[in-house]
């Protein structure tokens, strides 16, 4: 009893001593140009401006039943229902306001569809960035009600010098309605490898694989040839 008592003490000073910390402390020493250090243990506010009818077919059209989803399009969200819309963007950092026109907009992921909250890609134009990056998420972590687990995994990545996403948190408004806490994380993209290694901005990306097929379950020459392909943009 005596030692579990010492083990709770140990993890309560533990605890103390990590929120007392500056976050950033532990991410010193990154030898690639993580870019997101100035956002490190920030809570972001984006704000999305959707037309009225974009936004009601949103709501409409963009999550299915787990029903709908197996045993209608068995576990591939279908094309004529994935769409992109040209939207407006405000990302405050402390008192300061970055703002994006013509952000294309579109609900992430394939199977994540059929879960109450949802998660959502931008792509700011070519002469835009934020931090660096142009390709953007807000990820929705169904499944991790403490919004710490991925947080924590990126990061020990990026402290061991692996090229990889960065990630801080955010609160999502689109139309002025609050839609929930998220991750904010820059996407792999064509544009992100080309810039972490430093490839020429008109070279072609022929490393980067999208497999959409949700029935693919090895990585065997036979189904990466049917259901992967190159990445774009």
């Amino acid at each position: 009893m005596k030692l579990l008592g010492n083990s709770y003490l140990l993890l309560c000073i533990s605890l103390f001593g990590f929120c007392y910390a500056k976050v950033e402390d532990y991410l010193k020493g990154i030898e690639f140009e993580r870019t997101f250090s100035p956002i490190e243990g920030k809570v972001i506010d984006v704000k999305i401006a959707i037309p009225e009818k974009d936004y009601n077919d949103i709501i409409e059209k963009s999550q299915l039943s787990a029903q709908e989803f197996g045993a209608i399009y068995h576990g591939n969200y279908p094309e004529e229902l994935k769409y992109t819309v040209k939207v407006s963007v405000n990302i405050t950092v402390d008192d300061q306001v970055y703002s994006y026109d013509k952000v294309k907009f579109k609900v992430d992921g394939n199977n994540a569809r059929i879960f109450n909250k949802l998660g959502y890609n931008l792509n700011l134009n070519k002469k835009d960035q934020f931090f660096g990056r142009k390709n953007l998420r807000l990820r929705a972590d169904y499944f991790d009600i403490t919004h710490i687990r991925a947080k924590l995994a990126v990061d020990l990545i990026n402290k061991w010098n692996i090229p990889t996403v960065q990630e801080t948190y955010a609160n999502l408004y689109i139309n002025d309605k609050y839609f929930g806490f998220y991750m904010f994380l820059d996407d792999i993209k064509p544009g992100w490898i080309q810039d972490i290694y430093q490839l020429p901005e008109d070279e072609e990306v022929k490393t980067l694989y999208s497999c959409s097929k949700s029935s693919l379950f090895s990585f065997s020459p036979e189904n990466a040839r049917r259901a992967c392909q190159n990445e774009k943009g």
